[in-house]
């Protein structure tokens, strides 16, 4: 089988003798390979390779010794540059296929990141039980794999891992089996580090032994616990702060931000700062405008945008999260930004229904976005233009797909390299309104 092109989910395309489509694990363009079926459909299979009988001359040898096996990175052994290549085709295709579009007039080539390795700002690791002993690593294809060093994240986090891995197995690995679920890790770019504890029970077992032992080890940690019985969202459940503020201060040029150590923020730092600087490039602000940031966190996008405008609303369901953004607003004594906690759809719905008006929005929805519903109510406020930044290429073109059918029109389309080494790619797109609606 010929591998034609990479796409989303980090497989090769090929096809088998009747033209049905193969999505091949570890399979790069330009390859010759035999393949085994892991899984049928109606419309494709997904195979593996079970012998090349021609291998990519770009292969290079992966920086991890864990590469391939822990489920994270899948693009390690290609070269940068063709990485970059492969997430602007797998952009592009979305909209050729599902929208009918020739992107080549508004996609831009995926803006690199200046750092390949050690990027990640956050980690998480899961807990397992094995030959007797706890432990923390990933899930990859065949199960856990216990991880000595994560090269996408800094050195720190595999080494304080590393060590509260010894102090469970010395105290007792047993009493931690089931209980503990995750150890995180956060850290913003002066250094300062938080760990986190995430357990099925309100507390773990002699909890107060491991955390002396780990601060007599590492001294500045913060240290965060986080009590999830059943939620796959790691951080998602009740925060005790065991040591620390709790947050970590990020430096966003002239702006300074306090995040909680487990709410969301972008991991890589580098392609966080070129995204602003592009959504300030097309954004066109005016002082006589409102802006409305929807999905918006801490406030990182409505504060920093917030001297271009005369107004800005941001909107989050997050409780926890809009409380900091307002914290952030008086730290950086920022008078034209309301944060509220509300669901975005629901908002828009009040929105509409009052008549308001927001002359631009910008908004960065979960994965799944935000769906027919939320993409009507947005064009019924009529903005003059939107931004919609996402980590999934194939909802964010079914979200764009109502905007274009309601008349606006798409602009520009930036992919970002937010998380080199993997099939992920994070898209900053711009939608004007079309001349029927000015």
């Amino acid at each position: 089988m010929y591998i034609e092109k990479l796409v989303y989910g980090g497989y090769g395309l090929g096809r088998d003798s009747e033209g049905m489509i193969i999505f091949v694990e570890n399979a790069y363009p330009g390859e010759i390979v035999d393949v085994i079926l892991k899984k049928v459909k109606r419309d494709y299979s997904i195979g593996r390779v079970v012998r090349f009988r021609l291998r990519s001359t770009n292969r290079l040898k992966p920086e991890c010794d864990h590469f391939k096996e822990c489920g994270g990175c899948c693009w390690m052994d290609y070269p940068y540059e063709e990485q970059l290549k492969a997430k602007k085709e797998i952009v592009s295709e979305q909209f050729r296929r599902f929208l009918k579009l020739d992107p080549e007039p508004f996609i831009r080539e995926v803006e690199r990141s200046d750092v390949i390795f050690r990027y990640r700002n956050k980690l998480i690791f899961k807990a397992f039980f094995d030959n007797g002993e706890m432990n923390f690593g990933f899930v990859g294809n065949e199960g856990y794999t216990k991880i000595s060093d994560c090269k996408v994240a800094p050195r720190i986090f595999s080494d304080i891992k590393n060590y509260v891995e010894r102090i469970l197995n010395a105290i007792d690995p047993e009493v931690f089996r089931g209980t503990v679920r995750n150890l995180g890790f956060r850290m913003n770019e002066e250094g300062d580090l938080a760990v986190l504890f995430v357990s099925r029970s309100e507390r773990i077992p002699n909890e107060g032994e491991v955390f002396r032992l780990l601060l007599r080890e590492f001294p500045d940690l913060q240290i965060v616990f986080v009590h999830n019985a059943r939620s796959k969202s790691a951080f998602s459940g009740k925060v005790r702060v065991v040591r620390g503020d709790g947050y970590l201060i990020e430096r966003m040029n002239w702006f300074e931000y306090m995040i909680p150590v487990e709410s969301f923020f972008q991991v890589n730092k580098n392609i966080t700062m070129k995204m602003l600087g592009k959504i300030t490039e097309i954004l066109c602000p005016s002082k006589r405008e409102k802006l409305l940031d929807l999905y918006c966190g801490v406030g990182i996008f409505g504060i920093y945008f917030s001297p271009l405008f005369s107004k800005v609303v941001g909107v989050d369901l997050n409780e926890r999260a809009i409380k900091f953004a307002r914290a952030n607003t008086k730290m950086n004594k920022v008078k034209n930004c309301v944060f509220l906690k509300d669901d975005a759809v629901n908002f828009l719905r009040k929105a509409v229904r009052k008549k308001e008006k927001f002359d631009k929005i910008i908004l960065d929805p979960p994965r799944g976005g935000i769906g027919r519903e939320g993409m009507e109510l947005i064009a019924g406020l009529k903005p003059k233009r939107i931004i919609y930044i996402s980590c999934n290429p194939s909802t964010l073109v079914r979200d764009l797909k109502i905007l274009l059918e309601k008349g606006y029109e798409i602009v520009e389309v930036q992919p970002f390299d937010m998380f080199p080494h993997t099939y992920h790619v994070e898209t900053v797109a711009l939608l004007d309104r079309g001349e029927g609606m000015k």
